[in-house]
């Protein structure tokens, strides 16, 4: 009885404060002008209890007085919400909810100073000074954190990075949402400083980036982006977005926030060749961290600006003037840049090429424009990656031809994207036979990647070219005909190179020429004999005792396709290829090649006969 009698006086005394329990999430679902409107509401029930007051008046008169200062910050906050046309809610949300605690701890108190019958919780609950004083602090923060919420609404008052009490745990939550509100406030000048100090958080560490995106930072340095007449706020917003896009996670909130539209309109419509640069580079990282934003950028059409971009004064036939848009540049200026590139073998531009609207002219010297030409192939390589989508658009652009006008004339960064862009849309190529269509000899574009493919292979020793180039020559084997015995040469060449990565490549992109998919295998087999490609093959299964899958491979192929021939008779390739069966074990459709070829070996040259003991091993394996 004594246990229900004191639950139900607790009960009591709850109904008679009538307080309402603080919700930890807040109530975001309520629109913000109603949100802070409650709070007015709650801060005028503060002052009409206090006037009711019968015990520590003066304490509770303070008390109403501080209240109705926070009251009219509140009111201003209201009439700036209504009068602006977006507003940044994240800071006003936080502050209105520890806004919320405090003043529901106010009411609480002035309840209990009120003249009721139930006199006797004076008795119950004690009221000390001390208690007015916790109260009237936490007020005085409110007032505080309220007033930094009205400067930072003000665009002509610059970046206000005070140490709000509501942030006395975690300052740098404070400069955020002061760069953020800038950003969002701001007039031009104070942006661009706010920009670039959220990019010394982003960049000092992870949690900084974390607090950027949590409160919201992403959707303004968006809109910076639209920005055309301000370069520098576009350059600044970029390089921001750049830091941030360093993780999946947050590469796809960009893209939740409409960016990868934004990007590509930017990209497009930008006057500076300093902010493509920079868009360039944030495509690039973005795509590399996220295959399904690859495909989003492919939709949304990227490979045109990029493609544009990297055919800025390409010369692509001889006497042909640079292909420029803008018909009213200056042809004389033109004539001299020329030259100018001719002895510096760079290009440098006042002008776009390919856009139908009228730019600012920029002082931009030749190293920025072939950094902004190896920032757009650094895309268009990432973006082709695995990607029949983007490379078909790359194929059926411009881009072959300035891929390999760029592959012919520049050298280092550029000329190794250059050559990785080719290598990938290639390797879908051998995928997808309609891409594939798209390297027929007798297109002008493909003819002059070609070209320049087996210009490398014929010219260049460093493996960061031959490499890439050996592995598109190698994913376009079916693209060429019997007659283009010249591969095969060059293939054989590099049989016996330095670098045992170059020579591993030519194995595999041999074997594309050979295998049984390969229409035209017995012509490239007998031209890899002719080039005395045999010794060369073999000497490398000599070399790499450890690791000889793919030589084995190609030499089984070879085999079948030519195993009656007197290289192979002359040849211990039937030996080495005796030994070799374990390869062929784990995989049907080797193995059937791999019986062919040791029958074609015993059928058509001397010596013990072998080829019953090799298929039994293979089919007890």
């Amino acid at each position: 009885m004594i246990m229900e009698s004191a639950k139900s006086t607790l009960a009591t005394i709850a109904s008679m404060f009538n307080t309402t329990p603080v919700e930890e999430e807040g109530n975001e679902s309520l629109p913000i002008n109603e949100d802070v409107t409650n709070l007015i509401f709650l801060a005028e029930s503060i002052c009409k209890h206090a006037l009711l007051a019968e015990s520590c008046q003066a304490e509770c008169s303070e008390l109403a007085t501080k209240t109705s200062r926070l009251c009219n910050h509140l009111r201003s906050v209201v009439r700036f919400i209504a009068s602006a046309q977006y507003i940044y809610e994240r800071p006003i949300r936080r502050i209105a909810k520890d806004v919320t605690r405090k003043l529901e701890n106010a009411v609480t108190l002035v309840k209990k100073c009120e003249n009721k019958k139930t006199n006797i919780l004076r008795y119950v609950f004690s009221i000390t000074s001390a208690d007015f004083k916790k109260v009237e602090d936490s007020i005085d923060a409110s007032i505080a954190d309220i007033a930094w919420l009205l400067t930072v609404f003000d665009s002509d008052s610059g970046i206000e990075p005070s140490l709000l009490p509501i942030a006395t745990n975690n300052p740098r939550l404070v400069w955020i949402w002061s760069y953020i509100s800038c950003i969002h406030y701001g007039n031009l000048l104070y942006r661009n400083d706010a920009v670039k100090g959220l990019n010394e958080f982003l960049i000092s560490n992870d949690r900084s980036k974390q607090i950027v995106v949590e409160e919201n930072g992403i959707p303004p340095l968006l809109n910076l982006l639209k920005e055309k007449s301000d370069p520098d706020a576009q350059i600044f917003s970029t390089t921001a977005l750049y830091n941030l896009a360093d993780e999946q996670e947050r590469v796809c909130l960009i893209v939740k926030e409409n960016g990868v539209s934004i990007i590509v309109s930017a990209l497009n419509e930008s006057p500076s060749h300093r902010v493509q640069m920079e868009l360039a580079r944030l495509v690039s990282r973005m795509v590399d961290l996220d295959a399904n934003v690859k495909e989003e950028f492919g939709r949304k059409n990227v490979i045109r600006p990029l493609v544009k971009l990297l055919g800025i004064y390409v010369v692509l036939d001889e006497g042909r003037e640079f292909e420029v848009a803008n018909k009213s540049a200056n042809l004389n200026s033109i004539a001299g840049l020329n030259e100018e590139m001719t002895k510096n073998g760079r290009h440098g531009s006042n002008l776009k090429h390919g856009n139908k609207e009228e730019r600012e002219e920029e002082i931009e010297s030749p190293e920025e424009i072939l950094q902004l030409k190896v920032n757009c192939v650094n895309a268009l390589w990432k973006l082709a990656k695995s990607s029949l989508l983007n490379s078909t658009q790359i194929a059926e652009s411009k881009a072959l031809r300035y891929l390999a006008r760029s592959m012919e004339k520049e050298n280092g960064e550029l000329k190794i994207h250059c050559l990785s862009t080719v290598m990938e849309v290639a390797a879908m190529a051998k995928v997808y036979p309609e891409l594939r269509t798209s390297f027929k000899l007798n297109s002008s574009a493909s003819k002059a990647v070609l070209n320049q493919l087996l210009r490398i292979l014929n010219e260049e020793n460093s493996a960061s070219l031959l490499v890439p180039a050996t592995k598109a020559i190698g994913s376009l084997a079916r693209a060429f005909s019997a007659k283009e015995t010249r591969i095969i040469e060059l293939l054989v060449m590099l049989l016996g190179h330095m670098d045992h990565n170059v020579a591993k490549q030519a194995v595999s992109a041999l074997t594309s020429f050979v295998e049984p998919d390969n229409f035209n295998r017995v012509d490239h087999s007998k031209a890899f004999l002719e080039f005395h490609g045999l010794p060369k093959l073999l000497n490398l299964l000599m070399l790499d005792e450890q690791n000889q899958r793919h030589e084995v491979i190609l030499l089984c192929f070879l085999a079948v396709n030519v195993g009656n021939s007197k290289e192979f008779n002359q040849a211990r390739a039937k030996t080495v290829l005796a030994g070799a069966a374990p390869y062929f074990s784990d995989n049907s459709y080797l193995r059937e090649s791999f019986i062919k070829a040791i029958n074609n070996l015993a059928l058509y040259q001397a010596g013990a006969p072998m080829h019953t003991q090799v298929y039994t091993f293979m089919v007890d394996t």
